[in-house]
């Protein structure tokens, strides 16, 4: 996983928005997104970073890659309203470092099979 700085800068970046539309959308001073996007820069507090997912106009999945690079909860962990030894058990596995990148790979595709027979199409 990239760090916070980077995830920050990229998803940026690619809305093609500069720091300092950025700061503008996110009610910030550009200096603060400045800081940010510094390697080892800061990290916002929960609520302003919701703010800049929304300037972002990020999707769920970025929204969630750019909280847990700043160290936070994914929102999809939070609506559960507690820890599912389950997620410990995924995570586990895919944090093992004995196994291969082609091992953890398959995992993720069985898991997004087993899923898939209970996520809704919205």
């Amino acid at each position: 996983m990239a760090p916070f700085h980077q995830v920050l800068r990229t998803f940026r970046e690619r809305a093609g928005i500069s720091a300092y539309r950025l700061a503008r959308l996110g009610n910030v001073n550009s200096a603060y997104i400045y800081r940010m996007e510094r390697p080892g820069g800061q990290i916002p507090r929960r609520d302003l970073l919701n703010s800049l997912i929304s300037a972002l106009e990020l999707g769920e999945l970025d929204s969630e890659r750019l909280l847990v690079a700043a160290g936070y909860c994914p929102d999809v962990v939070s609506r559960l309203g507690t820890w599912d030894e389950t997620l410990g058990i995924v995570a586990n596995v895919l944090a093992d470092k004995s196994l291969s990148d082609e091992d953890r790979e398959e995992f993720r595709q069985i898991i997004r099979a087993v899923a898939s027979r209970w996520m809704s199409s919205d």
